[in-house]
């Protein structure tokens, strides 16, 4: 099984959700996480249909490890390529 085939769960924080408490604080519990069948689709996801804000703070985790921002980068130009 590729990388790419393995099952992972993304999370993120819906930034362009969060309201502020006051000038200095902002409400925290906007944090999202979502399963995939496969690293591939929850790059996609992440590439195709989240807001650039949100994107930011994306983590694909999988039984290996994580997949941060710049390796998503990465694997999506590898799946456009095929």
């Amino acid at each position: 099984m590729s990388e790419l085939d393995e099952a992972a769960t993304l999370t993120w924080i819906e930034m362009d959700e969060m309201q502020p408490i006051d000038s200095q604080h902002s409400k925290l519990n906007f944090a999202r996480s979502r399963d995939f069948e496969s690293v591939r689709v929850a790059v996609l996801f992440v590439k195709e249909s989240m807001t650039t804000i949100n994107r930011s703070t994306a983590i694909i985790h999988t039984d290996e490890g994580h997949i941060s921002l710049a390796e998503m980068e990465a694997l999506y130009k590898q799946i456009k390529k095929k």
